[in-house]
Formats: structure tokens, C-alpha cells, sequence
């Protein structure tokens, strides 16, 4: 534990990769609505507005398994949140990676509870669509688990 400052780079990085997914979210389902919810720019990839109500290949894609993503993601987010106290503001990777991982369960969290399903628009035609808090998340896990090798 350090000074009441050494957590502000886990917080900046979960704040900001938070709103950054919200303002995309928002932005790309107002553009997409112009065309019909696609607009395919390549032969591999496209913008596809939709609403994904469960997770990793559509599980959990009932009331039930809704209720419980948003209390595994509250749970989520106050485990990584007291784990990222563990480590001083030297340790910035860690800061880092803890962020963006909180950022991305906290900005699906919060399109959960708001419509009820989560917004994906990125759409490579070999990957299930996703979003960026998704790759927040994705990210975070692979820089954890390359500094768990390196260490």
C-alpha cells in the first residue's frame, strides 16, 4: 500500500477506458442506425449493431443468466479493484492492465443494467462481434498473464 495517490493510474485507466467504450457505444448504434445497423467497409470486416444479451458466444442469454452477469461483474470489479491496492504507483503495468480490465466489465456492466443487453458493433466476419470494452478486457487478461510469465 502507498500514499493515497499510488492508486491513480488504476483508476485513470479504468475511468477513461470506461468512458471511452460508452462514447463509442453511443456514437456508432446513433451512426449505424442511419444504415440499417451495417455498414460493411471490407471483405472482413464491418460495423453490425447488436445487442447481446449474454456473453462469450451467447451463453448466459436469459433474464436469469442477466441477473447473474451483473452480480458476477460487481463482483468482478470490487476483486480487482481492492487487488489493484496492492500494488504502488511504480508498479504502472499492473495499474495498467487492472484498469483496463475493470474499464471494460465496468462499461458492459453499465449497458447491462441500462438496456438490459450489451452493444457490439465491430464485426470481423472470422470473430463473434464485440466491442471495445471487450477488448479492454481481452487485453488487460493477456498483458496479466505476459507479466506472470516474465515474473
Amino acid at each position: 500500500m502507498g500514499n493515497k495517490f499510488s492508486h491513480f493510474p488504476f483508476l485513470l485507466t479504468s475511468f477513461f477506458s470506461c468512458i471511452f467504450d460508452q462514447i463509442t457505444k453511443y456514437y456508432f448504434t446513433l451512426f449505424l442506425e442511419r444504415y440499417n445497423g451495417n455498414i460493411d467497409f471490407f471483405n472482413f470486416f464491418s460495423l453490425t449493431f447488436v445487442k447481446n444479451y449474454g456473453i462469450l458466444f451467447g451463453f448466459f442469454n436469459n433474464d436469469k443468466g442477466r441477473f447473474i452477469l451483473i452480480l458476477f461483474s460487481i463482483f468482478a470489479i470490487t476483486f480487482i479493484f481492492l487487488y489493484s491496492k496492492r500494488f504502488t504507483r511504480a508498479e504502472k503495468y499492473h495499474q495498467f492492465y487492472l484498469g483496463l480490465i475493470e474499464g471494460g466489465i465496468m462499461g458492459n456492466l453499465i449497458d447491462r443494467i441500462k438496456n438490459g443487453y450489451v452493444i457490439d458493433f465491430i464485426n470481423f466476419h472470422f470473430w463473434p462481434v464485440f466491442n471495445f470494452a471487450d477488448s479492454f478486457i481481452v487485453i488487460g487478461i493477456i498483458l496479466f498473464f505476459i507479466k506472470q510469465l516474465r515474473s
